[in-house]
């Protein structure tokens, strides 16, 4: 079918869909292939930039930390051009999905805080980026910042409950916790000033 595609749009969405059924399928060569076709001919940001990342999640040859570079230096290019000015916040919540996926905490922290200085008004994608910055920080154990984090994520523009109820049962006991460091640093410089 993907001939007979009415619009210029049509093709690239079609083969998205096939990507992500190859993928379901267990098929991740052909997924990866349909993925990147979709990409070729796709004029709209949003899918170019998933297809991306659905494409570096299932890559399994062994060329994958290139593979993942390559990504990542596209989504950088698309980021510095001015027809995707709108979408910088996707692209670098992309870049910062794309650093967890090699296992780089302090890269995706960086991307997750560009997009969240890109997103404006878009109040869905700053929750996203602010819960990803909180439950990365969470996870390290660097728990001030998780504090500050959670309180920055509106509950309200997520959209996942799960997500919602994370941020409202971590809130408190960070909280807690936040204040607790805080008074204990702030005691140890005050008795090393002392000494």
């Amino acid at each position: 079918a993907l001939d007979d595609a009415d619009t210029r749009q049509d093709k690239p969405r079609w083969e998205y869909l096939i990507a992500q059924m190859y993928a379901l399928a267990g098929n991740n060569d052909l997924a990866v292939k349909y993925y990147d076709r979709a990409i070729a001919h796709t004029v709209d940001p949003v899918m170019e930039v998933y297809a991306r990342l659905n494409s570096i999640r299932i890559n399994n040859s062994g060329k994958k930390e290139s593979f993942i570079q390559d990504n990542l230096e596209d989504l950088l290019k698309m980021a510095k051009k001015d027809k995707y000015v709108n979408y910088r916040d996707i692209i670098y919540y992309t870049a910062a999905k794309v650093e967890l996926e090699r296992n780089n905490p302090a890269g995706a922290l960086k991307w997750l805080q560009k997009s969240i200085e890109a997103s404006g008004n878009n109040q869905k994608q700053k929750a996203e980026s602010y819960l990803l910055m909180a439950d990365l920080s969470y996870d390290t154990k660097s728990y001030v910042n998780a504090s500050g984090y959670y309180d920055s994520t509106v509950i309200e523009a997520l959209t996942i409950d799960k997500d919602k109820q994370r941020v409202t049962d971590r809130r408190p006991a960070l909280k807690t916790i936040s204040t607790n460091i805080k008074k204990i640093n702030l005691q140890d410089s005050l008795q090393r000033i002392a000494a």
